[in-house]
């Protein structure tokens, strides 16, 4: 296999450390990436000198990389990838890793060590034809910014975050946005305690039934209108709400609230809440 470095324009500092590492001599520190691309575009991330249609495979350095801001963004010629070699055990930072990676139907992240992450922000937005995602080793208990992960997931229809720490985040709007085939959510023991923005956190899942888990901590306001939840998954909002001294409003669709009794809205009133039909 070719030793080579990862070449993205928009990023000559993560460009330069990969660079420098491929071309030390010997194997130490170098993984392989294996990706396939229907050819070459000039937003393509150069793995290899041509990018020609086909499968490839390649090995590179990340030792002591702590940036993959960006790294594959617009990658629109991109269908499968394989990073399960990936040594990301010093990233900090993987916002916006896979922006706009439209095309992108495949991704393995099997082995990603995210111990050291704080920003996932926008790390999957507009993956627009992901079916599937695999987060179940994703360690996520120093990451503090969400914001648009997963927004324009169009193809998504159900998403297990159950692994998922996130006592730390700080932001989550956007998070959900648009994923409109999301019928299924599974989020483990989701600690919202930190989360001071929500906006728009769910806007258009039209087809999000489902919501498993043990939510906490909601404390500022939440719209769930666009999701046409079933009593049980709405249930899963009202018991995570905090205790509050300032109103705060949870707001579902018709379909929903005429499913909540008086018993299950007195819960969220009780503790300072607005619940709304909307």
């Amino acid at each position: 296999m070719e030793t080579v470095g990862i070449k993205v324009a928009s990023i000559p500092v993560v460009s330069a450390q990969l660079q420098k590492k491929a071309q030390d001599s010997g194997s130490s520190g170098m993984t392989k990436v294996v990706y396939t691309t229907t050819g070459m575009n000039d937003n393509i991330i150069r793995i290899s000198p041509n990018n020609a249609p086909g499968t490839h495979e390649h090995l590179v350095s990340l030792s002591g990389v702590t940036s993959m801001n960006r790294m594959f963004t617009a990658c629109t010629a991109l269908t499968s990838l394989d990073l399960s070699s990936f040594d990301t055990s010093n990233v900090t930072d993987m916002s916006y890793m896979f922006l706009n990676c439209g095309p992108l139907k495949s991704l393995n992240l099997s082995s990603f060590d995210t111990s050291n992450v704080v920003y996932m922000n926008e790390m999957f937005k507009s993956c627009q034809s992901l079916k599937t995602l695999d987060l179940s080793s994703f360690n996520t208990s120093n990451v503090t910014i969400m914001r648009s992960m997963f927004e324009n997931c169009y193809e998504l229809t159900s998403l297990d975050l159950s692994s998922f720490d996130t006592s730390k985040v700080t932001d989550m709007l956007l998070m959900f946005y648009d994923c409109i085939q999301l019928t299924s959510l599974d989020l483990g023991l989701f600690d919202m305690s930190k989360v001071r923005i929500t906006e728009s956190m769910f806007y258009d899942c039209t087809a999000l039934t489902t919501v498993r888990g043990n939510i906490i901590g909601i404390s500022v306001s939440l719209d769930l209108k666009s999701c046409p939840l079933t009593n049980e998954s709405a249930m899963v909002f009202i018991n995570g709400l905090a205790k509050v001294t300032t109103a705060r409003t949870i707001s579902f669709n018709s379909s929903t609230y005429n499913t909540l009794t008086e018993e299950q809205i007195a819960v969220a009133t009780s503790k300072g809440w607005n619940v709304v039909n909307e």
